[in-house]
């Protein structure tokens, strides 16, 4: 039985102010981030960014379960009704 992690995070919503002032939204300015050389954010800001990237994925549907292929059939069906 996988055990639950606590996660503490220090300072709620400092990335998404950054990502505000700087024009862009949150997962563009992690992506931005990351990708910058080192040095050019500061470490607090990389580990922000990090866990910003890593804690997206988590409430994905797992691919080939049924809540996946509902959420591609959605999408599919936005696509049709815009297109």
């Amino acid at each position: 039985m996988a055990r639950k992690m606590k996660i503490v995070i220090k300072h709620p919503g400092a990335l998404t102010r950054k990502a505000k002032a700087a024009g862009m939204s949150p997962r563009a300015f992690a992506t931005k981030v990351m990708s910058a050389k080192k040095g050019t954010y500061s470490a607090q800001t990389r580990r922000q960014a990090n866990f910003a990237k890593v804690a997206a994925t988590w409430n994905k549907p797992k691919a080939g379960s049924a809540k996946a292929k509902a959420a591609g059939r959605k999408a599919a069906a936005t696509r049709r009704r815009r297109g």
